[in-house]
This record gives C-alpha cells, sequence and structure tokens, in this order.
C-alpha cells in the first residue's frame, strides 16, 4: 500500500476516529464520576479498591478523599482545557494506585496470577488515560513517547487478563449471561483472545495526518476500565 493510498483511508477515517475519540473522553469522565459518588454513597473505597487495609488510619476519611478525587478527575476530563492535564492526572493515580495497593502482593506472591490481576486491571486504565492525553498534543515529543508507553503497558496486560480466564474460569463462566451457550467455552474463548501485541502502525505520509488518524483511534482498547470478567 503506498502513500498516496493511506492518505485517502486516513482521510476517510478521520471523522469516525474524532467520533470515537470523543466518545473515549466522555467514557472515561463518566467511569471517574461514577467511582466517585459510589464511594459518597457507600461511604467506603468502591470495591476496586477495597485492597486498602482496614488497619489505616483514617480509612474512612481517606475513603471520602478518594472519591472527591474520582470527581474531580472526572470532571476535569470533560473541559476541554483542561483535560490533558486531568488525563495525565487520572494515569499517574491510578498507576499509583496499583503500585500502592497491588504492588506488594505482587511482590510476596509473583507467581499467583491474582495480585497481578489486581495490578494490570488498574495499570490498564492508566495506560488509556495517558494515551488520550497523548492524543491533545499531536507530533509532540510527549505524544509519542507517551502513545509507545501506554501501547506497551496495555499490551502487557492482556495476557495476564487471559490467563485469569483459565485460572479462574468457572467464575468467569458465571457471569456470562444465562441466554449464551456453552459458558466455559466462552470463557476459555476469551481468555485464549486476550493477548498483548505490538500493532505496526504502518507508513507515516509525508503530512503526519495518516499517522495521527491512526494513532487517535488507539484509545478504544484501553480509555475504559474492564469489569473482572473482561469478557
Amino acid at each position: 500500500m503506498n502513500q498516496s493510498t493511506i492518505a485517502v483511508n486516513a482521510e476517510a477515517a478521520a471523522p469516525h476516529a474524532l467520533t470515537l475519540l470523543r466518545i473515549g473522553w466522555i467514557g472515561l469522565a463518566v467511569s471517574m464520576l461514577g467511582l466517585g459518588l459510589l464511594g459518597f454513597v457507600s461511604g467506603d473505597f468502591a470495591l476496586n479498591w477495597q485492597p486498602v487495609p482496614a488497619w489505616v488510619p483514617g480509612r474512612t476519611l481517606l475513603a471520602y478523599v478518594t472519591a472527591a478525587v474520582f470527581v474531580a478527575l472526572g470532571a476535569g476530563l470533560l473541559v476541554d482545557r483542561y483535560k490533558h492535564s486531568f488525563a495525565i492526572a487520572t494515569a499517574v493515580a491510578f498507576f499509583v494506585w496499583a503500585v500502592l495497593l497491588h504492588g506488594p502482593g505482587v511482590a510476596t506472591n509473583p507467581l499467583s496470577i491474582l495480585p497481578w490481576l489486581g495490578f494490570t486491571e488498574r495499570l490498564e486504565v492508566a495506560a488509556g488515560a495517558l494515551m488520550l492525553a497523548a492524543t491533545q498534543v499531536p507530533g509532540t515529543e510527549f505524544a509519542r513517547r507517551a502513545m509507545l508507553v501506554g501501547r506497551f503497558a496495555f499490551g502487557a496486560c492482556l495476557p495476564v487478563f487471559g490467563l485469569s480466564h483459565f485460572a479462574y474460569a468457572q467464575f468467569t463462566a458465571d457471569m456470562i449471561p444465562a441466554f449464551i451457550p456453552a459458558h466455559l467455552f466462552f470463557a476459555y474463548l476469551c481468555g485464549a483472545s486476550r493477548r498483548g501485541r505490538r500493532r505496526d502502525t504502518g507508513q507515516r505520509a509525508d503530512t503526519g495526518r495518516c499517522h495521527r488518524v491512526r494513532r487517535d483511534g488507539e484509545w478504544l482498547r484501553a480509555a475504559a476500565p474492564h469489569p473482572p470478567c473482561h469478557c
């Protein structure tokens, strides 16, 4: 495929990519707001932060602070002027939470899939938020590095999700809706399909427009948190 063909295809894909990108921003923002509201309503950490030990001083207060941070991040992601900065803040927050909440489990039991699953479920959101931030400053060194780091980080999460389907096959199968037959088959099938891979971005047109459109679509696989089943 020559550069002229790529450029034509990029032009045709541009409206679609930009629409998906906007949906990605809104989806991430709404998810953050939802987690924050859940924290305020329950007066506790949302379920995905429950590894916070009960002995932590001021745990209830910390839960409300965490909820407030979620709401602030979600609101910031909806404001065009600030969403680049808030996307970076979201990526940093999720990475820090992954390390603090699940890093110790990974360090003490590195051969168990469970602590790795908790760690990568946070890491994938951090990767998605980082890639979203990159789309705000196309053509910059930050965008190049952030997209590269985000893609590799998200790709590294996929094998863990796949392995979790095999390690907890029946648990995964039980979450599949009853009207779908062969629950175990689909649990294993989803697990086998979750593999990290490096995508070839192909040739770049001299104008760079083709590369930007292809990159703008990268948010889709990483912008929203996965449920425990990852199906």
